[in-house]
């Protein structure tokens, strides 16, 4: 029965790790931003920037291949940055905000940079199709964290 139960555990963990995808790790961020006196004939004003970064292991190849946003394709291009990746806001100078948006980690980390991104709030889900090891994975990531807003003047 021991014997039985422990080649039962053995298959269950080795087959949940067969399964992983490489721990790639999606942040999401959907950043408004107000331009101020809007004139009334104009009535959602509200801008929104998306901002998409990837955390990857170091080791294996990667490769992203689509990106889409509310079912439409983009077209993107990467850039590797370095980890913690931080964003501050100076609404108010005198007492800037920083959020980390990539905490720290030991992997290679990306910021993907959509080419005419949807401009407004509510774009919908992002969904990442990549290659994985010569494997093709996808990704969605159905909510976007929304950031503190950028007031314009």
């Amino acid at each position: 029965m021991r014997k039985l139960l422990l080649l039962l555990t053995l298959s269950l963990a080795l087959g949940a790790t067969a399964q992983q995808t490489g721990s790639v790790r999606i942040y999401g961020y959907m950043r408004p931003s107000h331009p101020g006196i809007v004139p009334a004939s104009h009535p959602n004003a509200t801008l929104a920037d998306y901002l998409v970064y990837l955390a990857i292991p170091r080791n294996g190849g990667f490769r992203l291949r689509t990106v889409s946003i509310g079912g439409k394709a983009y077209e993107f291009r990467t850039e590797a940055l370095a980890s913690p990746v931080s964003y501050v806001n100076r609404n108010l100078p005198q007492n800037p905000r920083t959020e980390t948006l990539v905490p720290k980690h030991s992997g290679r980390t990306f910021q993907v940079l959509i080419d005419k991104a949807p401009n407004r709030p509510g774009a919908g889900p992002l969904r990442l199709v990549y290659n994985w090891n010569g494997k093709t994975y996808s990704k969605t990531l159905k909510e976007w964290k929304e950031l503190e807003p950028v007031m314009n003047q």
